[in-house]
This record gives C-alpha cells, structure tokens and sequence, in this order.
C-alpha cells in the first residue's frame, strides 16, 4: 500500500520539504554462478563532480552512460557476480554530527545482462 508521511529522501523534494531515510544502506548478496554477465555497475562510482555539483546526479541519470544495456563495462565500478559474495554500501550522506542528510548521488547502480 501507498506509506503515509513524507516522501522518501531518494525522491527529489525541493528547498524546505522533509524527507524520510527509507533504505539507509544497501546490501546485496549474490546466490548463484552466472557464465557470463550479470554484473552490478556503479556508472558514478569515484566521479567527484557529484560531490560539488548537486544537478549532476539527474543530468546522468538522464545520460546514455547510465544505459547498462549498451554501457554496462564503460561504468567506473562493475562488480562480477560470485556466489557468496555480498556488496554492501551506504546511500546517503553523513554531516559532521553523524547525521544521516542528502543521498549519495554516486551510489547509482544498476545490473548488467546476463548473457
């Protein structure tokens, strides 16, 4: 059903709107062996330019870069499935007081074919 209250903070809310934290950390574990494919990539792993410019998150997301399709291997991170393995990270910022505050726009991933 719909949640009730503020919209979560990996939604775009506008000045002065409050959020709520819905997926403070991801953990992903891998069950299976693939033969070839099936990576998950990070397209902005690394890339600074999500630290000092807050719009270049959506200006990627709109990218061909973040079409894993065809771009999957060009991704700054690509992490091959093994059975057993576990990718965990967190997707929001911390300020200087440990506070949870706006998401990391470099945590976007995605899946790459299984082929």
């Amino acid at each position: 059903g719909q949640s009730k209250g503020p919209p979560c903070c990996n939604e775009e809310t506008g000045e002065g709107r409050m959020c709520r934290i819905c997926r403070y950390l991801t953990m992903m574990y891998y069950l299976n062996e693939v033969e070839e494919g099936g990576e998950t990539a990070f397209p902005a792993a690394g890339d600074k330019r999500y630290l000092k410019d807050k719009n270049y998150g959506k200006e990627l997301e709109d990218s061909e870069r973040c079409n894993l399709t065809f771009y999957c291997h060009q991704s700054s991170l690509v992490v091959k499935p093994e059975r057993g393995k576990a990718l965990l990270w967190y997707n929001h910022f911390l300020d200087k007081n440990g506070e949870v505050t706006s998401r990391d726009q470099s945590t976007l991933h995605g899946g790459c074919g299984v082929t």
